[in-house]
């Protein structure tokens, strides 16, 4: 996975600036390393509270978590959620009229579009790991079923029903997929009618929410766009405002003492360099907390024989707690007119050269 083209290719993709010129702001190539990091510290967390003694178990679970976590962005086209919005568009509006004498030759052109109409990066990493990142033949990097599983978010085939399940809200997975991925599932005993996430799914998903939601708001720091002290005031708000709602659990007291440290020391500061307290000192102990968090919740799931579909229940303090990170970006970041001006750019960008190559979809229907 390292040494692949399209891993590579994440650095000159943003995870939240893009086109970005300041080497300490992260690309995707960054936040993957990041979230691997993470990850593998969830895996061996799990081991450690799990008490697995077999040393070949976990290191087996550590690299599959890993390599899913290295993987779950690898198929983000440029300009991000931006750059799947205009595909998405563009072929919602344009494709069947474009492909009108296609459709109705072969059922399975229909099922094409609705690949592109909900194109999402998702699904195009799994379509990069398994076809288009081709190597010595047509099976790509030759991913075993558990590490395709293991980077599988979201379960259903592009086209296919909405279910009222966040399991289902995005498509997991193409068509040109679906049989690989039915095959994997086959392997590892889990129903195709009635699917389930792959438990270590569960692991890179927890590992990618603690990181970026972290990593987004260090950066927006960094790049001046936000200080520390209005982040701490306003996150101190939202939380005297949630907590009373939220699970009493090791994640509240945790999350209390997060809090608690970052209106007391960075509150009344307007630069990092005020402050003893370092961004670094935050990140550290609330990713440590948090891992804890997800692994312990891991291992009580298995041992109950539960399903494993997420880490971070939706009412706990830790999920609560991140969310308000969330939060704080889309209102103060995410909308900042720089950030969203390149945005709009590489939207223009990517509709514009599919408007050029449009004769060539016509032609070829």
């Amino acid at each position: 996975m390292l040494y692949s083209a399209a891993f590579r290719r994440l650095q000159q993709k943003a995870q939240v600036f893009s086109l970005e010129s300041n080497a300490s702001v992260r690309s995707r190539l960054t936040h993957s390393l990041e979230v691997s990091q993470v990850g593998r510290y969830i895996s061996d967390k799990i081991v450690e509270l799990a008490e697995i003694k077999n040393p070949e178990i976990s290191r087996s679970l550590a690299i599959f978590v890993e390599t899913a976590c290295l993987d779950h962005d690898i198929g983000n086209p440029p300009f991000g959620h931006f750059g799947e919005a205009a595909i998405q568009q563009w072929f919602d509006k344009n494709g069947s009229d474009l492909l009108k004498l296609a459709l109705p030759k072969n059922p399975k052109n229909s099922k094409l579009l609705n690949d592109f109409i909900e194109f999402d990066g998702n699904p195009q990493g799994l379509r990069i790991l398994s076809k288009l990142q081709w190597n010595n033949d047509q099976h790509s990097l030759n991913l075993t079923t558990t590490s395709l599983l293991s980077c599988l978010k979201y379960l259903r085939c592009a086209g296919e029903k909405k279910k009222n399940s966040p399991l289902y809200k995005k498509a997991g997975f193409f068509s040109t997929e679906s049989a690989l991925i039915k095959h994997c599932w086959g392997e590892h005993g889990i129903s195709n009618e009635n699917p389930h996430r792959f438990p270590l799914a569960s692991i890179m998903e927890a590992a990618d929410d603690i990181s970026y939601c972290i990593s987004d708001l260090e950066d927006s720091v960094e790049k001046g766009i936000v200080s520390l002290s209005h982040a701490a005031n306003w996150i101190s708000q939202k939380w005297e405002a949630k907590r009373g709602a939220v699970t009493t659990d090791y994640a509240c007291s945790e999350v209390n003492a997060a809090i608690y440290k970052i209106q007391n020391e960075w509150g009344g500061f307007l630069e990092a360099s005020d402050c003893s307290y370092t961004f670094t000192d935050f990140r550290t102990s609330t990713t440590r907390f948090l891992v804890y968090y997800a692994a312990k919740n891991f291992v009580a799931l298995a041992n109950a024989g539960n399903e494993i579909a997420t880490l971070l229940p939706e009412n706990s303090a830790a999920t609560i707690f991140l969310e308000i990170l969330k939060d704080y970006c889309r209102e103060n970041v995410y909308c900042n007119e720089k950030v969203q001006l390149i945005e709009y750019a590489g939207y223009t960008a990517i509709a514009g050269l599919l408007e050029i190559f449009k004769p060539l979809l016509s032609n070829h229907a």
